[in-house]
């Protein structure tokens, strides 16, 4: 699953990131989802697929947040994913460099690869906010 979900495949990022909320253990984390309707090509909809893991996984590793929600919105020219936690927070330019994990260099890549742009709104005590803007540049090769 952590792969390739077949659910991403079949049926769309929104199903699959369904499943993958799903699937994390009981108590963890609270985690709200909304998506609207996305067209997207397969190749980027794993890379989109790929940042909301990393997000989910490092907001469980490391901002102790009980609650976390999760936007996908069709605003063209813009694909938008928005995510909020209620975690510790950080201070994001001592975490770029002493970042011992790839983690939010692996979300930046991604999003590098996706055109996109990428806003990280944290301090101490505050959560943390992502807002991820993908053109929609590669919707006529849709499969």
């Amino acid at each position: 699953f952590e792969l390739l979900p077949n659910t991403l495949v079949r049926y769309g990022i929104a199903a699959a990131t369904d499943e993958l909320i799903d699937r994390l253990p009981a108590g963890q984390l609270t985690i709200h989802f909304n998506a609207e309707e996305i067209l997207l090509n397969k190749s980027d909809e794993i890379n989109l697929f790929r940042i909301i893991q990393e997000i989910i996984h490092n907001t469980i590793k490391h901002a102790k947040a009980s609650v976390m929600e999760i936007k996908i919105s069709n605003v063209p020219p813009d694909i938008i994913l928005e995510t909020a936690d209620n975690g510790i927070g950080f201070i994001f330019n001592e975490k770029i460099k002493n970042a011992n994990g790839i983690g939010l260099l692996s979300i930046q890549s991604r999003v590098e690869i996706l055109k996109g742009r990428m806003t990280i709104s944290t301090q101490p005590g505050k959560g943390t906010q992502y807002k991820i803007e993908i053109p929609l540049l590669k919707i006529e090769n849709k499969p």
